[in-house]
């Protein structure tokens, strides 16, 4: 695909994917904008609609307290004379004052007189029975002390009615209250109509609890996050709602405004994203259109130039031509340093010689160090040696271990003539040393089968390991208590538990490692104290000293083979030895260890099935 096509395709996608996220931004922030212009312009025109009717309702109001506070009606509710009643009370008092309810109650409770009117018919109706019930003794509407009021909604079944209550008093405002007079106007049709014109909107009212709500107004009222709170929904493409729902005097939800209005901002943003989308993609096209002109008289035809004359050189291999260098930009130096590249070219024609003799004398330090490559069996023979010697090193140092109680116990006995006298010592002494002595026949054999891996099944039998523990105690008794500038005591916690199944004399070498590793960690003296114990179908046995501690990589790498710490005085096998042990009896190794305050290990061996408390 050539630069001119990708360039194409380029541009082409550029300018579609502006073109689109120029669609997004538009939509996303000029459309947003103008709907939130729109909805705060809807709240605007339905807090109108509700002023317009909180007007009526105040109108309503004050006429009802011009009416309460009158000689003539103080007097009226107090002796009820017709002349009052028939001169005053007449139709055109509910016609003049747009009324549909007059109700007058003495204080007493009683109904002094009632009257309902048809304003749209223009004749008397009977007082709602379901109005009555609310002016029952100590009622909302009859609840008045001197110059209080009561003016809100009322749902009834024959609709959403505006009410005001007031005390009757003097034409001076004095009492005491002689009752309470109430007035009442429907929000029918008619008084909605006179809203919508007032305000200049149409206008819908609906009971709360109306079966005839249309769909979008019960969604709007499921989504009103409080009562006297405005919704506001778009109908279509013209026109959008507002919905609101007002509580009745009793402070429950009564009735539903419903406002619709024409959308002219959302019509005029939609025309200014059209207009601006269209002049926008118009100067993103032309600019498109013009970096692929410049782009190819620039760009493009020099490119095609520069190409050209290379593929010449390559074709004749003449790395003497040069290429033309013109202006100074980009391009310029590209073919600046296409021919440098061909000076350089020329030169290592010149060189080739010269690398051809280096190589010919790097194949004869090649072949001198092919000649010193077969002397290295010999090396190799040397390092296997040497790993040899430190092994024997490691199973003399497990011979000399063994040997100490041999050596130490004879010599007890040889510088102390009285103790042959003691015939439980002697013995006790005998049998310590005839331990260690088979004991070091055993390592012997290992030594034999150093490459043996398990045990073989005549050498494994059940193994009491609190006697094993009791018996290397003894057998490292001259070692531990030997120390002349540290004080070592040794402590034993054996706990009930049954046998292990295994090679006795290899689980007390272990055992008489770990003590005396323990010991050499103590060259100012501790504790060294070894504990039993049983658990799910394993016996465990800890060695715990109060030394130095080890390090992390210390406590990671003590179990290799040759690994010291000691210096010359270790062999590094006392350690992998016991590793090697417990491998063998299928068991599990721990180490817990903290510099400054001691080395715990725990060795986990299987115990014998149906076997007994040792």
């Amino acid at each position: 695909m050539s630069l001119r096509t990708k360039s194409l395709i380029v541009v082409g996608v550029l300018t579609f994917s502006l073109l689109v996220a120029l669609f997004a931004a538009t939509e996303l922030v000029v459309k947003a904008g103008f709907r939130t212009l729109e909805t705060q312009e809807a709240h605007h025109n339905m807090q109108r609609i509700m002023s317009a009717l909180d007007d009526e309702v105040a109108t309503l109001d004050a006429t009802a307290q011009d009416w309460a506070t009158w000689d003539d009606t103080y007097g009226f509710v107090e002796d009820g004379n017709e002349a009052f009643a028939s001169s005053t009370l007449a139709d055109g008092s509910f016609v003049n004052n747009r009324l549909n309810v007059m109700l007058f109650v003495h204080s007493s409770g009683r109904l002094v007189f009632s009257k309902a009117y048809d304003l749209e018919n223009r004749r008397e109706t009977p007082v709602p029975p379901s109005l009555l019930a609310h002016i029952a003794p100590g009622s909302l509407l009859l609840d008045h002390e001197m110059h209080s009021r009561m003016a809100g909604f009322l749902s009834l079944p024959e609709g959403t009615l505006l009410v005001s209550s007031h005390p009757i008093l003097t034409s001076e405002g004095f009492g005491p209250p002689r009752g309470s007079l109430v007035f009442g106007r429907y929000l029918d049709s008619n008084e909605t109509e006179r809203l919508a014109k007032a305000t200049l909107y149409s206008l819908q009212t609906y009971p709360r609890n109306s079966p005839d709500l249309p769909a979008y107004v019960r969604e709007a009222l499921a989504s009103l996050s409080g009562e006297d709170s405005v919704t506001v929904e778009p109908l279509d493409a013209s026109s959008i709602a507002g919905v609101v729902a007002l509580k009745d005097m009793y402070g429950d939800p009564a009735l539903v405004l419903v406002g619709e209005f024409p959308r002219d901002i959302y019509k005029q943003g939609r025309t200014t994203v059209i207009l601006v989308f269209i002049f926008s993609g118009l100067i993103i096209m032309s600019l498109s259109i013009a970096t692929l002109v410049l782009t190819k008289k620039l760009v493009l035809s020099r490119l095609l130039r520069l190409g050209h004359v290379v593929t010449q050189i390559g074709k004749n291999n003449d790395l003497t031509a040069r290429v033309p260098e013109e202006g100074k930009d980009e391009l310029s130096r590209l073919g600046h340093e296409v021919n440098n590249m061909l000076e350089s070219l020329e030169r290592s024609r010149r060189e080739q010689e010269q690398a051809q003799a280096e190589l010919r004398e790097a194949n004869a330090r090649l072949s001198d160090a092919l000649a010193r490559l077969e002397r290295t069996p010999l090396l190799i023979h040397q390092e296997r040696m040497n790993a040899l010697g430190q092994m024997a090193s490691g199973i003399a140092h497990d011979i000399s271990n063994t040997l100490i109680p041999i050596v130490g116990l004879s010599e007890l006995l040889l510088t102390r003539p009285g103790i042959l006298e003691q015939q439980d010592v002697v013995a006790k002494y005998a049998k310590s040393i005839n331990t260690a002595a088979q004991d070091a026949t055993a390592i012997v054999e290992r030594l034999r089968e150093f490459y043996r891996p398990g045990l073989d099944a005549d050498e494994m039998g059940p193994v009491n390991l609190n006697e094993v523990v009791k018996q290397t105690v003894v057998l490292t008794e001259t070692r531990w208590r030997s120390q002349r500038e540290a004080q070592i005591a040794v402590a034993t916690e054996l706990g009930n538990i049954p046998a292990v199944k295994g090679s006795e004399s290899e689980l007390r070498e272990a055992l008489t490692n770990l003590i005396l590793n323990a010991v050499d960690a103590m060259p100012g003296g501790g504790t060294i104290t070894l504990r039993t114990g049983a658990e799910d179908g394993h016996v465990h046995v800890q060695v715990a000293d109060t030394g130095v501690g080890m390090t992390e990589e210390v406590r990671r790498r003590c179990l290799e083979p040759f690994f010291t710490t000691k210096g010359e005085r270790g062999t590094g096998m006392g350690l992998a030895m016991v590793y090697g042990v417990v491998k063998r009896h299928d068991g599990e190794i721990d180490i817990q260890s903290e510099v400054g305050k001691g080395t715990t290990f725990t060795l986990t061996l299987a115990a014998v099935k149906n076997q007994g408390p040792a």
